[in-house]
């Protein structure tokens, strides 16, 4: 996915409070999961389908 060069990226994190699929957290952070900041959501954090409390995860 990719981003137009102009467009200022500011990477951030989450630490997860409540255990579950990624696809959840996904839930719980956008309004909209099938817009494209939680499609990217998604492809960052591929590596950990399961969270459990204290995992962080990267939002941008």
């Amino acid at each position: 996915m990719a981003f137009p060069p102009r467009q200022r990226i500011e990477p951030g994190y989450c630490v997860v409070e409540t255990p579950g699929t990624l696809s959840s957290q996904g839930n719980i952070l956008f309004r909209n999961p099938r817009s494209e900041a939680a499609r990217y959501f998604m492809q960052l954090n591929a590596d950990t389908p399961w969270v459990k409390p204290g995992h962080i995860l990267i939002v941008i």
